[in-house]
């Protein structure tokens, strides 16, 4: 019969026994990580987005996120690109022509190759006011004066422009080329006139001060 004393020692000697190493069994993963391919991180468990989703959760069918990259798309800002409209057409039956002259007193301060601006703007036909906005201009190069003119609808400023009516034609002979400038010395002359309308002259007869 077993002694209490001997029981210890026979457990004793079970226990020691467990703690040496088995070899794996077949149908068992070996102790260690994991090869590196086969890592999953604790945040990719039980379905939840983490390491083994690279685009964090992201739908990949559409690449653009959303944005039309078809042929709809407009490159240019919406900002039409296409071709310009048909030319104007012009009435030939409407037009000024004339011829400007420099004074006794300006004669000697135009010099050849000056730039000289015209202008056409709308006038009262009853007191010869001024009533609109520029409708038509041109510039001439002179080489020698006098020189003739012509302006017809094509001259207009805004495309569809009516080039009718009573009329002031406005020249000046401009020093710094700029037409939207006027400084002292710049010359000056003006005219009126009904469309259709030629023979005009047109005096180049005030100095700017």
């Amino acid at each position: 019969m077993m002694t209490r004393r001997t029981a210890v020692l026979a457990a004793l000697i079970a226990l020691a026994g467990c703690g040496k190493d088995e070899p794996a069994r077949d149908n068992q993963a070996p102790r260690g990580l994991p090869p590196a391919g086969e890592l999953v991180l604790p945040e990719a468990r039980g379905g939840q987005v983490g390491a083994t989703d690279p685009h964090a959760g992201m739908a990949m069918t559409d690449p653009h996120a959303g944005i039309d990259m078809g042929g709809g798309v407009d490159p240019h800002g919406g900002l039409s690109m296409g071709a310009a409209g048909p030319p104007q057409s012009v009435d030939p039956s409407k037009f000024l022509k004339g011829t400007i002259r420099a004074s006794k007193e300006t004669a000697a301060l135009i010099e050849p190759g000056s730039i000289l601006f015209l202008s056409v703007k709308p006038i009262d036909p009853l007191s010869g006011e001024v009533i609109g906005n520029t409708i038509a201009v041109d510039r001439l190069d002179i080489a020698v004066l006098p020189i003739d003119f012509a302006l017809t609808g094509a001259d207009t400023m805004i495309p569809g422009t009516k080039f009718e009516g009573s009329v002031l034609i406005s020249a000046r002979v401009d020093q710094d080329g700029e037409a939207r400038s006027k400084q002292p010395g710049d010359i000056e002359g003006s005219v009126k006139a009904t469309i259709p309308a030629e023979g005009i002259t047109l005096s180049l007869d005030t100095i700017l001060k």
